[in-house]
């Protein structure tokens, strides 16, 4: 992967899925979790995060040109598959910064194992549900 032109659009694979990914930059290695909108590559933010690091935003299974492998129907299958991403990637210590349902989905993976996790930025984060506390209608 290595250094990429701004706003480069590649292919990662995770076992047999393919995924479309922005990757950026070099350093310490951020994971962006995109919002349920998908992935804009030119979103400024991108730019932002990959001045000093390296960074992977994949398009989650099911958006943009990224496959959605069958039997996906939950935010847990999002999440499990993400730690066979970071463990595929070889990704230690990287930090992960998700948005609205990128947020949930850092969080999903955070508690599931986080031995490989630095940091966890969420940003908006909708759909966390903690037992004993109400959650707003988000449509």
């Amino acid at each position: 992967m290595g250094d990429s032109a701004p706003g480069t659009c590649g292919e990662l694979r995770v076992g047999e899925t393919k995924l479309e990914a922005v990757m950026r930059g070099a350093g310490d290695t951020i994971l962006f979790l995109h919002p349920e909108i998908g992935l804009d590559p030119k979103l400024p933010a991108l730019d932002a995060l990959a001045k000093s690091a390296r960074l992977l935003a994949p398009s989650h299974p099911g958006f943009g040109r990224s496959e959605l492998p069958k039997g996906f129907n939950h935010i847990d299958d999002l999440a499990y598959f993400y730690l066979d991403f970071i463990r595929e990637m070889h990704l230690d210590r990287v930090h992960i910064v998700g948005s609205s349902i990128g947020g949930w989905l850092a969080l999903e993976i955070a508690v599931r194992d986080g031995s490989r996790i630095a940091s966890l930025v969420l940003v908006a984060p909708s759909g966390i549900q903690i037992p004993g506390v109400q959650t707003g209608d988000i449509f």
